[in-house]
């Protein structure tokens, strides 16, 4: 199992990252994990406990001098202040083109119906980073290629891009490059 730490979240509410851990394993009710680093680290200890009640990071419905992770309820201050991850979707948005001039003239903004593309963004990521990562590597792919090809005219709007599954030629258009760079309209192939 991996998990992400954030240094700077864990030192504001003034926790150690074994508590993090622990507290992880509890918010993902991970509970055979959790008995297990408690087998080797018995970092739930009363003072513990007691801090991270006062501190308003757990609920403990545990008896005095027990500690087990099924009877522990991870609160809201930790879910939010540290578990929860920015936004996918908003960082998304930040490589995301806003605006194009298509080749009528007009100005054309990419960035509509953001609530329903938040959505759809979700539901495609999954909460899964890799993936998020892989969508900025398109998406930032796609921009260079048009830039570079004079093409971004032609650039579907984000709900359109989503729908259509877009990122999926460009995955494919940039994980297998072709050994020749496109020719952009107009240019012979002497």
């Amino acid at each position: 199992m991996v998990v992400d730490v954030n240094i700077d979240k864990i030192l504001k509410l003034g926790i150690s990252a074994d508590t993090y851990i622990m507290l992880y394993l509890i918010y993902k009710k991970n509970y055979i994990m959790a008995n297990k680093v408690l087998a080797k680290n018995p970092i739930l200890t009363k003072e513990v406990l007691d801090d991270l009640i006062n501190k308003r990071l757990i609920h403990n419905s545990n008896l005095p001098g027990f500690s087990e992770p099924q009877k522990i309820q991870v609160r809201d201050a930790f879910i939010e202040n540290v578990i929860k991850p920015t936004c996918f979707f908003d960082e998304f948005l930040e490589h995301f083109p806003v605006k194009v001039t298509r080749p009528d003239g007009n100005t054309d903004f990419l960035r509509s119906d953001l609530k329903r593309c938040k959505v759809i963004y979700n539901k495609i990521i999954k909460g899964d980073r890799e993936l998020h990562n892989d969508m900025l590597k398109y998406i930032d792919g796609e921009v260079k290629l048009r830039t570079q090809t004079n093409q971004m005219k032609f650039m579907k709007r984000l709900p359109k891009w989503l729908a259509s599954e877009e990122w999926e030629i460009w995955k494919v258009q940039l994980d297998n490059p072709t050994s020749d760079s496109p020719l952009g309209y107009g240019q012979n192939l002497n």
